[in-house]
């Protein structure tokens, strides 16, 4: 599992990748899935994959490949590759600081070694901390993105059950002017019984 940057790099989630890539969401999983299978390692942030620009244009290339297997196992052995060759030059680099001969320097020995210690340790803590910020952001994205669906679920349930409220509204209020109006017509034929009709006076109101 790849547990640092190689550089300082933004992350992403699921969710920016795929509007980036222009693929849908199940199918990031799906090409990351793939790549895994290969040995290529993500960030993680627990069981979350956290992204960065080299894994966007690695599915890049797998959305336009006509065999995306074989492009994930030839961009897994690439990453390989290219981190091998990073260790090697970060290892050269430290291997040329320590070649520094004293006579370079106005600074001593000592003194020289002190101050490289006090830088690597303040860079390793920089970088730890925005690797930290970075990882956070992306895993905060991805609960929010998360939340955003299940909101619009609930509200599209709300709405349906908003517009059965209103139906059904309509149709008491209908039965209920249909019953006044019964009502009032049997005020009528009490008040002239006199009169008689042809029609029975449900038929009359509802039919």
């Amino acid at each position: 599992m790849k547990s640092d940057f190689s550089d300082i790099e933004l992350a992403y989630a699921t969710k920016e990748v795929a509007e980036k890539v222009g693929i849908a969401k199940p199918t990031v999983r799906k090409y990351a899935q793939m790549l895994e299978e290969h040995n290529y390692e993500f960030i993680k942030n627990g069981d979350r994959r956290v992204f960065i620009d080299d894994d966007i244009k690695a599915m890049e290339k797998m959305k336009i490949s006509d065999n995306i297997e074989r492009t994930a196992k030839e961009l897994a052995a690439r990453q390989k590759e290219n981190m091998r060759r990073k260790s090697n030059i970060q290892n050269d680099i430290e291997k040329a600081i320590h070649r520094i001969s004293p006579s370079d320097t106005i600074l001593s020995k000592k003194e020289k070694e002190t101050d490289i210690a006090f830088l690597e340790t303040r860079y390793n803590q920089l970088l730890t901390a925005f690797k930290d910020m970075a990882v956070e952001y992306a895993a905060t994205r991805e609960k929010v993105d998360s939340i955003e669906e299940n909101t619009s679920e609930i509200a599209s349930l709300v709405g349906e059950l908003m517009k059965k409220y209103e139906e059904e509204k309509e149709e008491k209020q209908l039965f209920k002017e249909k019953l006044n109006l019964a009502v009032d017509y049997i005020q009528k034929q009490e008040e002239n019984p006199e009169k008689t009709e042809k029609k029975g006076i449900w038929k009359r109101i509802f039919g």
